[in-house]
């Protein structure tokens, strides 16, 4: 027998170490997610090769000849440290994969809209965005990043403060009202159990923020921002919308704020890093960034309106 098999396919030598190890041909085709025809044919050529036989059957169990064990032995670990190197590769992967838990009108409004930047900026990133009701509740595997709406950080974990937010009166572009036309105008109403407490501002809120008496308008009733703008987009209701999430509509002209109907609630977006590494580093680098460098423009379209 050759002391080595310098054109032996990998296929073959793989196949041979793990009959060896697994005893028969159902076990090591398993093994390999291949039939057990094809790991017989992969031995046979490896024998053709070697020119001799390499294995033998032995009380319904693969033994190795002397010439197969001389083959085994200098094949040593090779095939278990290839093994190995699977959940290594695996975290690896896992490692490039970006979990983001966030308000769901804050990505449905503003995160997903300029999400193909960050991909842009890091294709390497795979992200996986969850749009939550309730973004601080913990359900399975704890994400990379967190983001909250609320008037303070969270008690828990370790929060920064990305920006802070103002509610304005908002209605489509044809619809012409002013404070004094809303006792009467349709509202549409975004519902919360927890109100301000988490980022929601009811009109009776706004009303007193602003020192106004205002019997609370009559509309529809919805759970989240992002479906009063679907209604408010209609032409014939306004809305109480944040200027941070909002901004996009309003930059672009599809909403426009009342004047004189902005108030500062207190309230503001934080984001917690829950799971440090360089992705979710990455991550907060870009949103930063994004929150800088093109957002703060299309709030001030809507403040401007709205302080008029």
């Amino acid at each position: 027998m050759n002391d080595t098999f310098p054109s032996a396919s990998l296929t073959s030598l793989r196949a041979f170490d793990a009959v060896l190890r697994l005893g028969t041909l159902t076990a090591a085709a398993h093994e390999l997610a291949v039939t057990p025809a094809a790991v017989s044919h992969r031995l046979r050529a490896l024998e053709t090769e070697a020119g001799c036989p390499l294995v033998f059957r032995a009380s319904g169990r693969f033994c190795p000849t002397a010439e197969g064990a001389a083959l085994a032995a200098t094949l040593g670990d090779a095939f278990a440290r290839i093994r190995a190197s699977g959940p290594l590769l695996q975290g690896m992967s896992r490692a490039k994969a970006l979990r983001v838990v966030a308000p769901m009108s804050f990505t449905v409004l503003w995160l997903l809209p300029r999400l193909s930047t960050f991909e842009a900026a890091c294709p390497d990133v795979t992200p996986y965005v969850f749009a939550a009701t309730d973004p601080l509740r913990s359900d399975g595997d704890p994400p990379h990043v967190r983001i909250a709406h609320s008037p303070a950080a969270p008690a828990r974990g370790r929060w920064e403060l990305l920006a802070r937010d103002k509610t304005v009166v908002a209605h489509a572009p044809g619809l012409a009202l002013n404070i004094a036309d809303l006792a009467q105008a349709r509202a549409v109403h975004i519902d919360s159990p927890d109100g301000l407490r988490s980022g929601t501002v009811g009109w009776d809120d706004w009303a007193r923020l602003l020192g106004l008496t205002l019997h609370a308008p009559s509309g529809p009733h919805v759970s989240a921002e992002h479906a009063a703008i679907d209604l408010t987009l209609q032409g014939q209701a306004v809305m109480l919308a944040s200027l941070f999430t909002a901004a996009g509509h309003f930059a672009a002209g599809r909403l426009r704020a009342m004047p004189g109907t902005a108030v500062d609630a207190g309230i503001a977006y934080w984001i917690s890093i829950e799971r440090p590494g360089p992705v979710a580093d990455t991550f907060r680098t870009w949103i930063f960034e994004a929150v800088t460098a093109h957002h703060s423009a299309d709030m001030q379209v809507g403040l401007a309106q709205a302080n008029a």
